[in-house]
């Protein structure tokens, strides 16, 4: 946690671990991995 000084006040905050692609990647195994979703038709402008 950092406790910095902001406008007079003390503001708390939460330093949280920014985790690599590779590190995020190390969790996934076949039965956790979903399969693809199917999310019908287009609803702005994207171009599918």
């Amino acid at each position: 946690m950092r406790f910095p000084v902001v406008d007079g006040g003390i503001m708390i905050q939460l330093q949280r671990k920014k985790y690599t692609l590779e590190e995020l990647l190390e969790g996934m195994t076949p039965d956790n991995f979903h399969s693809e979703t199917d999310i019908e038709t287009p609803v702005g402008n994207e171009v599918w």
